[in-house]
């Protein structure tokens, strides 16, 4: 009994410390979550004024001929997988890996370059034995050496699969084009007069404006992917701190009631030993 009761106290000790870890990881990660959610929030009101601003200029041309807006010559495909270096994040790494066969089966005659940044997924991936893949220690400063790679021809296309966070509660797997780049229509219910007067010209503003555009792109997927991540990892702590405490309610019985039993056993040795 002695023994019974030793193995339900460690184990008591041992899940009051990992309900206490896992509730101070979920404390952390919504405290991250709420930064990244300011940040972007004004990140996407700036991505916006961007895109219209070029929609506005692009729609002042008969055609985009920046190099930037058209296909390259190269046969490669480039895609950027935005994992975490992390775990301990419900399945924010597992699904990133499920959805890649449905994005290479899209382009069955082309080679796609596998580039991740997050060791968790990059590990998964090479377990998986994936083709072409290689691992990256960030991605927000490669915009610049992405739009050189594509311009001279070693990659036709890229793209960045990351989790787009809607709310805390709902995130989704995204697939985007960065190059060649995709500039949507100008909002023209934002207009005040009939047209605009742009300077020096319109081709000088989407030459200037294009490349910003693009690295914007990225700096949006990494900072929507790791608010993502964080409230993942939010859930999946919450969870694994109520089940702990359940897990403690039902340990902290099941000694109360070996304790009890022994209790009774013990003076019952000695009642009966009284009228021996």
């Amino acid at each position: 009994m002695s023994t019974a009761l030793s193995d339900i106290k460690r184990r008591i000790a041992t899940t009051a410390q990992i309900k206490k870890v896992t509730g101070t990881l979920q404390k952390v990660a919504a405290a991250k979550l709420s930064q990244e959610q300011r940040r972007l929030a004004n990140a996407d009101a700036f991505s916006a004024q961007l895109q219209d601003l070029l929609g506005i200029a692009a729609d002042a041309l008969p055609r985009h001929p920046h190099p930037l807006l058209k296909p390259s010559c190269g046969d490669a495909i480039a895609l950027f997988i935005l994992g975490s270096d992390r775990g301990l994040c419900g399945s924010f790494n597992a699904l990133l890996i499920k959805a890649l066969p449905a994005f290479l089966a899209q382009h069955p005659d082309q080679t796609v370059h596998l580039m991740f940044r997050g060791k968790v997924t990059y590990n998964r991936a090479l377990r998986l034995q994936f083709p072409s893949i290689e691992s990256i220690d960030a991605i927000e400063g490669q915009a610049p050496r992405l739009m050189d790679a594509f311009l001279n021809g070693q990659f036709r296309a890229v793209y960045v699969m990351y989790w787009d966070f809607i709310n805390r509660a709902r995130q989704r797997i995204e697939t985007r084009q960065l190059l060649p780049a995709v500039l949507k229509p100008a909002d023209h219910s934002t207009r005040r007069g009939d047209a605009y007067c742009i300077e020096p010209s319109p081709q000088a503003l989407i030459d200037s404006l294009l490349p910003e555009f693009i690295s914007r792109q990225v700096y949006n997927a990494v900072h929507k992917s790791a608010a993502a991540e964080h409230a993942q990892r939010q859930a999946a702590m919450s969870r694994a701190t109520e089940n702990a405490g359940e897990l403690l309610d039902t340990l902290r019985k099941q000694y109360s009631r070996l304790r009890q039993d022994s209790i009774t056993t013990e003076m019952l040795e000695i009642v009966a030993g009284m009228y021996r």
